[in-house]
């Protein structure tokens, strides 16, 4: 029965997606009270879609174009999908942005059942086995903690600002 409010925020470089709402409470009644309202945020470059709700056998990915055809979204206005990196005003690390656009993931296994091994293992009723080798290109989501400072203020408006204050 979570009253969510997102407002103003940066919604970006998710290997999932920018928003998960993907869990729905087995109450209805408690469902039907929860409210999430999405107000003039940005989005970029979220693998999975801006938005990830139930539906469509697993999830529905939702671009944030088509987040008034939500239900699940009780108030959405003025949120905008990146087209161009300039709205970062040249304080995104470029070599990050090639990094994750360009990560993948490796995996090679090594299972025989009908190995010596596996065969004499079956016949003592334990478990068969095999080994796996795994790797990824980036891992994390790495990003230099200078280089994160610097976006305080980057996007005038939106995500985290500088305070000016005194």
């Amino acid at each position: 029965m979570v009253i969510c409010y997102l407002s103003n925020n940066i919604f970006g470089f998710s290997v999932f997606a920018g928003l998960d709402r993907s869990h729905v409470d087995s109450n209805k009644q408690k469902e039907a009270k929860r409210v999430t309202s999405v107000k003039n945020n940005l989005f970029c470059l979220n693998k999975k879609g801006d938005l990830v709700i139930p539906g469509g056998g697993m999830m529905m990915r939702v671009n944030v174009e088509d987040f008034a055809d939500v239900d699940a979204l009780s108030e959405v206005t003025g949120n905008k999908s990146v087209t161009d990196a300039k709205v970062f005003n040249g304080k995104l690390d470029a070599a990050y942005v090639n990094g994750f656009l360009t990560a993948t993931y490796r995996e090679s296994t090594d299972y025989n059942a009908n190995s010596l091994s596996n065969q004499f293992r079956s016949a003592l009723g334990l478990n068969q086995v095999g080994t796996m080798q795994s790797s990824a290109t980036m891992y994390a989501n790495r990003y230099n903690l200078q280089k994160a400072l610097q976006l305080f203020g980057a996007v005038a408006g939106y995500g985290a600002q500088l305070n000016m204050t005194k």
